[in-house]
């Protein structure tokens, strides 16, 4: 899952090919750093597709326009910039389909859709962007000048309405099958208030239904925005804004309630992005990128590679962006050397190899035959938002007899 962390510069980018990223041996981990093509000299990804094997982004140089551009990249085509946008204003790229097929973002202040097959499509008039996508492509998510908005497919554009007692609301990130959408309700005159005042209020919509309050903490936690969505909408993850100091802490929200996120290190920290069961979530803080699950707690992205014995050499993580929907891998922006440059990297955490369980297609349901027909999809490039992915044994090399092997090993209750 992918996710902009409530910045609207201007740019975009697509794919990027992870296909190095896995590691060479089961649960390795790995780094992967996103160089600035020729003539450009940052480079900032968004987010992941759900199969771990494309980000989207933008490159940044300050002596032409478009000083922001967006891009495609794989490792097998390298830098390709997106065709179609306007050449003076370039374009925002944030987020993709779950196999990184459609691009939507925002380019001279419109929100768009981008595909292969179709271009550029406009999704909206002026002061809109698009912020994320469903699995397939078709529902589209963002904000049009004071309210959030729906698109699915061909349909009209649907506004989404903010909270009561709110003026504006915009919509950060869409359930994988197009259903929920979250993001946040405002206040004209935004701050901090006075005590108990909310001025940001995280907002779920289903369908194109009446926004619902996603619950955040008492006083004084109770102003926050939702930054991302599990792939069933039944998880919520974002950041709630300390009333009078400024100070950020990361939620999780399930039906069981709303819940902090431990601290990594002291002073601020938000989350922005989670895995599609909702059990993986990263974010960042002033200590840098972190990851939290049930079992290992709050963790720090680079200290916990490095101790796996991956060298970062000059880089330093900043920023964490995205999650693949196995929560396996990250993608997000560093700084590299003594010039501190915007790097983009693509990490693949240690540990079990979560891609290697019978129930393939995420239904709760192991070992059935649906879980077998999306195996062979997926082995054909057509994952769903809730599978695993065609490196079922995650030994770096996709969709090989090794990995089909291991899927009917693991099917017959062996090890992978």
């Amino acid at each position: 899952m992918n996710r902009p962390a409530l910045n609207r510069s201007a740019v975009c980018v697509s794919s990027l090919a992870l296909m190095a990223l896995a590691g060479s041996a089961l649960g390795q981990a790995s780094l992967t750093v996103i160089h600035p093509p020729a003539g450009q000299r940052d480079v900032n990804p968004y987010g992941i597709s759900a199969d771990g094997l494309h980000v989207t982004g933008f490159t940044y140089q300050p002596s032409t326009q478009p000083y922001f551009s967006c891009f495609r990249w794989t490792s097998g085509t390298g830098v390709q910039f997106v065709p179609g946008l306007t050449a003076l204003a370039g374009g925002t790229g944030y987020a993709l389909s779950a196999n990184g097929s459609v691009i939507v973002g925002e380019s001279d202040g419109r929100a768009f859709r981008w595909s292969a097959a179709n271009g550029i499509e406009g999704l909206a008039p002026v002061l809109s962007g698009a912020y994320d996508v469903s699995a397939d492509g078709t529902v589209v998510v963002g904000r049009w000048d004071e309210n959030g908005f729906r698109k699915d497919g061909a349909s009209p554009i649907v506004t989404l309405a903010p909270s009561a007692g709110f003026t504006s609301a915009e919509a950060r990130a869409v359930s994988a099958d197009g259903a929920t959408a979250v993001g946040q309700s405002f206040r004209n005159g935004l701050g901090y208030g006075a005590p108990g005042e909310v001025f940001y209020q995280p907002t779920r919509w289903v369908g194109s239904g009446a926004p619902q309050a996603i619950p955040t903490q008492p006083e004084p936690w109770q102003n926050g925005y939702a930054l991302d969505v599990s792939a069933d909408g039944s998880v919520t993850v974002g950041t709630l804004v300390h009333q009078s100091q400024g100070e950020t802490r990361a939620f999780r929200n399930t039906a069981q309630g709303t819940a902090i996120i431990p601290s990594v290190c002291d002073g601020s920290m938000m989350a922005v992005a989670v895995s599609a069961d909702g059990s993986v979530v990263t974010g960042d803080s002033v200590c840098g990128p972190w990851v939290w699950d049930a079992t290992h707690g709050t963790r720090l992205v680079q200290p916990l590679l490095a101790a796996a014995g991956v060298d970062f050499g000059s880089l330093f993580l900043s920023f964490s962006r995205g999650i693949s929907a196995d929560g396996m891998t990250i993608v997000g922006e560093g700084n590299l050397g003594i010039t501190f440059a915007p790097v983009g990297y693509v990490v693949h955490l240690p540990g079990d190899n979560t891609n290697c369980t019978a129930d393939f297609n995420g239904d709760g349901d192991i070992g059935t035959d649906a879980d077998i027909e999306a195996f062979f999809a997926c082995l054909a490039g057509n994952c769903c938002a809730t599978c695993g992915t065609a490196d079922f044994n995650n030994d770096g090399d996709i969709g090989t007899d090794a990995d089909i092997e291991s899927f009917f090993r693991v099917l017959a209750g062996g090890n992978c």
